[in-house]
């Protein structure tokens, strides 16, 4: 009887498990529900992991579990199972846990089993390229920018990339890829520099070798813009980066 990614008796939720961000000795817990899906009381066993120790009783494994087997349980009930995660190094690590539920007997359905990958990786303490950065107003002539910053804090770097997918002569972004380096920081910088009174417009799809990550689209935009109303428009643009981000961003500069 081999493990399967999914089965037609038990349900796992999730399908897999993630610990996507940790520090190396700080003990992370998720739980994860397996559901008897037969259409009769099931036994359902959970195995791959060893369980977790108490206090005291010598070094805990990087992974472990706390589960305690209900017997026999009725159809669309589900069993509990912790999974704890005490990392010892910064560097992805995995395991699977294996849910075995028991068949109904003679003529009925077959045991069966799921597993549930478990994955544990380090991450950027934050991406904070939003999905739309509005640079607001300048007049024809001047540069307005904005900075946004990369951050690892964990001695792991990564690499991201920016792919323009839909450029403007009025747009600028710099560097367009990089590495963030373990405990340290990139400052990306948006600048709007427009040549007449009109709407800009810029694609990117933002990328980064974190584990699991799914690259996404990052609409830039911004106008020309004569006046006072250039420089509220910009103050505005920089409340609103600021909101989305979660940063104070640079000021703007007119040159």
């Amino acid at each position: 009887l081999l493990p399967s990614s999914s089965s037609s008796l038990v349900r796992a939720d999730p399908p897999s498990v993630h610990f996507a961000g940790f520090r190396v000795g700080e003990k992370q817990e998720l739980t994860l529900s397996l559901q008897n899906a037969a259409p009769g009381p099931r036994r359902i066993t959970v195995t791959g992991l060893p369980h977790a120790r108490p206090p005291g009783a010598g070094p805990e494994p990087v992974f472990s579990i706390r589960h305690a087997p209900r017997g026999l349980i009725a159809p669309g009930t589900a069993e509990s199972v912790t999974i704890i995660f005490t990392p010892n190094t910064y560097s992805y690590q995995h395991a699977v846990i294996t849910a075995t539920i028991g068949g109904g007997g003679k003529g009925a359905e077959t045991a069966q089993m799921v597993a549930v990958p478990v994955h544990a990786y380090p991450v950027l303490h934050a991406l904070p390229i939003p999905r739309r950065i509005d640079l607001g107003s300048a007049a024809p002539g001047t540069t307005t920018t904005r900075s946004v910053v990369l951050e690892s804090r964990v001695p792991v770097a990564f690499e991201f990339a920016l792919s323009v997918i839909r450029a403007s002569p009025a747009i600028a972004v710099a560097p367009l890829s990089g590495t963030v380096p373990g405990n340290g920081s990139v400052t990306v910088t948006f600048s709007l520099s427009p040549a007449d009174v009109a709407t800009f417009q810029a694609e990117l799809e933002v990328n980064c070798s974190q584990f699991d990550f799914s690259p996404y689209r990052c609409l830039v935009v911004g106008r020309g813009a004569v006046g006072a109303a250039a420089e509220q428009e910009a103050a505005e643009a920089a409340k609103r980066l600021a909101a989305s981000t979660g940063r104070v961003p640079s000021g703007v500069r007119q040159r």
